[in-house]
């Protein structure tokens, strides 16, 4: 019997022991795979934060190329701007040997021209430019601004610049065939320059007829570097209209056809006497081939005088070459209420480009004026100009 109950206690103390195992074995599972379930969250925010962190990298790497990109563009423009692509410095030089057989002969070697042009465009509306010549001495040449952007049809300058009338005047003499200009151009416009405000419109008449030109402006009329000695403006027009479907020539204004005003006072620096100032005038300049054709006449008046003066000039450009030959002959009238104060002149020559920026010019004038021209004792003979020119 005591057995029987030894046995009994130690069933007892077995089962007890075997429920208590069996609750451990199970609040362990549980805790397990609560432990599981807690580490596979852990991996999945590990995950998101890993593909977060690839976009960002992906993100800064587009920020820093577009940085990259703009940098560029600024020092890309930087560049230009200090290379001179925004800045365009230009002009040209011109050296020479005459032999004028003038009252006074004279052989000479001089720079007949010397010129350096400063063109910027300051910002989308306004621009500037800037020329001087420094042969004996530095002389200011252009000094303008320009307002109007370049869509517009309109254009409003300030300053000194070339008188909007003759073809010659307008002409640079870096272009020009002839050694010089007329003394129809040089005496109604000395210097080829003024001071004043200037409006041009460069479809002036509409799709109608396109392509024609309107120059309006009020000028000093003293002059370029000269300060106005009267309270009067000069008023200039000059309304130009192409020839044929092409638009004219940017350098000689070749196929195009105009007609030009000018009216104002002009004080004489000597006598202080101050008189009518009066230009009507026109021209046409044309190309046919390797022929181009101009001429030019103004009659008006000036220093009370009533003047009248003409001009025609043919080149022909051998085809297939670099050389062209030239001839230009002019009449002068300085006064046309006296007599035997005539001048006239044929120049004759032959320009060869040797390459695109040196040319070289040879011309003799056949100089003829009449004994009562003002400038008689200076012209009273042929002069010969051997030239050679150099544009950069």
């Amino acid at each position: 019997m005591k057995g029987i109950m030894v046995c009994a206690v130690v069933l007892s103390l077995v089962l007890l022991m075997g429920t208590a195992w069996a609750q451990e074995q199970t609040a362990g599972g549980a805790q397990a795979a609560t432990v599981g379930a807690d580490q596979l969250s852990l991996q999945q925010q590990i995950d998101e934060l890993r593909a977060k962190l690839s976009e960002l990298e992906v993100k800064l790497a587009e920020s820093e190329e577009s940085v990259s990109r703009e940098l560029y563009a600024i020092n890309d423009a930087q560049s230009k701007l200090v290379t001179g692509e925004k800045v365009k410095i230009s002009g040209y030089i011109q050296s020479q040997f005459t032999d004028d057989k003038a009252a006074t002969p004279k052989t000479d070697f001089r720079v007949r021209r010397a010129r350096l042009k400063i063109e910027a465009p300051a910002s989308d509306m306004a621009a500037l430019t800037l020329q001087v010549d420094a042969t004996r001495t530095v002389e200011l040449k252009d000094a303008y601004l320009d307002l109007g952007r370049s869509t517009d049809i309109w254009r409003l300058r300030f300053g000194q610049a070339k008188v909007p009338f003759m073809y010659e005047v307008l002409e640079s003499s870096g272009n020009r065939l002839e050694p010089e200009r007329t003394a129809l151009a040089t005496t109604l416009f000395p210097g080829e320059r003024d001071q004043g405000a200037w409006l041009q419109f460069t479809n002036a008449l509409g799709d109608s007829v396109p392509g024609v030109s309107l120059d309006v402006g009020l000028q000093d009329g003293a002059g370029p570097n000269t300060a106005d000695n009267n309270d009067n403006k000069d008023i200039v027009a000059r309304l130009r209209f192409p020839i044929g479907s092409a638009p004219p020539d940017k350098n000689t204004e070749a196929d195009s056809v105009y007609i030009a005003y000018l009216n104002g006072k002009l004080t004489d620096s000597k006598t202080a006497v101050t008189t009518d100032k009066t230009f009507v005038g026109g021209g046409i300049s044309k190309v046919v081939g390797p022929l181009w054709l101009r001429g030019e006449a103004i009659t008006g008046e000036q220093f009370g005088h009533d003047i009248f003066g003409w001009y025609a000039h043919a080149a022909y450009e051998f085809p297939g070459t670099r050389g062209t030959v030239f001839a230009r002959y002019e009449r002068f009238d300085e006064n046309r209420d006296k007599s035997n104060d005539q001048f006239a002149d044929l120049t004759v020559g032959y320009q060869h480009q040797i390459d695109a920026k040196t040319r070289a010019i040879l011309a003799y004038e056949l100089r003829n004026p009449d004994q009562g021209y003002s400038k008689f004792a200076k012209t009273n003979g042929n002069l010969l100009t051997a030239r050679v020119q150099v544009k950069y």
